[in-house]
């Protein structure tokens, strides 16, 4: 795809030129602040990072997050609405309605001009020119919660071309971004094929073993009727020891995160689970990991770093293998044997912070020569399955990526798709694959990075 002919200077401090026939607009030239409340019957919604605005029904944070008890003083929200929330724009958690319902009052609301098309806007108010704008409009002491100034967000300078190319543009980018979305979303289906994949291998080895027809015996723990013959069924105190190791302010924290790894803190990844800093212990390479609050999750794990990590964390030795009964543990989290004998103190946890709560988990454990061979087994299975994942994952990163250089490089005119025929009929952008299971969702109004919980310990 090619520029445009002709460009001209513009107003806009994030942006170099615009083409010569678009337009510096003010936000505050396009937009009209509305507040409209006591609407309590009506559908709730929410604005979420690199979503927009979305039905709260159909997100996950409903679990996590619950709305006032008092909505009389939510604000109607209506179809070409544009909705910031406040404290969160400076992250891109902003966007234009389709959908009719009521938003906290700590977001603002603005009603679009007629001669804006709203779904070029949704485009554009999220693009990285625009939410650069908001930044430096923000202001706050946080790392994650900044308060957009209202002054300087009426003076933010937004690119607009005619009527018939916003529609165009908007037109085109359904189209492009819907062929990208469904990429995506098929390579996300064929990860959770693999991780189911490498759940069964876990479960399949750790229940049984390596021998076929192996000979079994009627047992008494709850995930299944019988073992191998030549297991035991133990106690986990009985196998672990909880230490209590001494660390150094310069340690370097690290995470226990629900895929089964330990990493450091400053390691950007997906699926942490452990963040938060209520007294910290000591950690040696080699040590067993459990949260005491994830292990649902699977955050359990051998790390494989020294450093220091939270104290809700039971770090813990033994002398048998700690990577099988790491195992283990992952696969009773699997099947969520931890949530059905814990009452978590909130949805979504298994609360086994008490160290005399989680030693009294039976595992059955098979003599040390046989954990090694099932731990080396499934070690060298878990890491093929794990390289197939990252290299879809790598794929979907790669059409992030090209998605939003797209979209940016279109909304910004620095890409002209005036002659391009898009097919019929025109698409419908429902939801935004790519962060269904990622931390992009609405931040916690109150806190800072992660939930601080205290620490429980007998």
């Amino acid at each position: 795809m090619k520029g445009y002919d002709e460009y001209k200077e513009t107003k806009h401090p994030f942006l170099d030129s615009i083409p010569s026939h678009w337009s510096d607009v003010l936000f505050k030239h396009i937009t009209t602040p509305k507040s409209i409340q006591n609407n309590k019957g009506e559908e709730l919604l929410s604005v979420f990072l690199n979503k927009g605005v979305v039905r709260y029904s159909d997100t996950t944070q409903k679990q996590v997050h619950k709305p006032s008890e008092d909505m009389s003083k939510y604000q109607l929200v209506e179809p070409r609405d544009v909705v910031l929330n406040n404290q969160q724009a400076w992250r891109g958690s902003v966007g234009v309605s389709k959908y009719r319902g009521i938003v906290s009052p700590a977001y603002l609301v603005y009603s679009l001009s007629d001669s804006i098309n709203s779904r070029f806007m949704n485009y554009l108010i999220r693009d990285s020119s625009t939410v650069s704008q908001f930044v430096v409009a923000s202001k706050g002491v946080g790392s994650i919660q900044r308060n957009i100034s209202v002054p300087l967000l009426k003076n933010v300078i937004l690119p607009i071309p005619t009527w018939e190319e916003q529609v165009q543009i908007a037109r085109f980018l359904d189209w492009k971004v819907s062929d990208v979305n469904r990429f995506i979303a098929s390579k996300r289906k064929e990860i959770k094929l693999l991780e189911e994949l490498k759940k069964s291998v876990i479960y399949k080895v750790v229940s049984h073993g390596l021998t076929p027809n192996v000979a079994m015996k009627p047992c008494e723990l709850s995930w299944g009727e019988s073992i191998p013959i030549s297991w035991k069924e133990v106690k986990l105190k009985r196998v672990l020891t909880k230490l209590q190791r001494p660390y150094s302010p310069e340690d370097e924290m690290l995470i226990c995160s629900n895929n089964g790894t330990v990493f450091p803190r400053g390691d950007k990844r997906i699926g942490l689970i452990a963040i938060g800093d209520n007294g910290c212990q000591g950690v040696r390479e080699g040590d067993l990991l459990i949260h005491g609050m994830d292990t649902w999750h699977g955050a359990i794990a051998v790390s494989e770093y020294n450093g220091k990590c939270t104290t809700v964390v039971h770090v813990c030795d033994s002398s048998q293998n700690k990577r099988f009964i790491a195992y283990y543990l992952r696969m009773l989290a699997f099947r969520k044997l931890y949530k059905a004998i814990s009452n978590g103190v909130r949805q979504n946890t298994s609360d086994f912070r008490s160290w005399s709560k989680a030693g009294e988990i039976v595992i059955a454990l098979p003599p040390l020569d046989e954990q090694n061979a099932i731990a080396d087994y499934l070690d060298a299975r878990c890491s093929e399955i794990d390289q197939m994942i990252e290299a879809l994952q790598k794929e979907i990163f790669h059409m992030i990526e090209y998605r939003t250089r797209m979209i940016s490089d279109v909304v910004t005119g620095k890409v002209d798709v005036r002659g391009i025929e898009v097919p019929i009929p025109e698409y419908e952008i429902e939801s935004d694959p790519i962060d269904e299971d990622n931390d992009n969702e609405e931040e916690p109004e109150n806190t800072d990075e992660m939930e601080v919980i205290e620490n429980v310990s007998d």
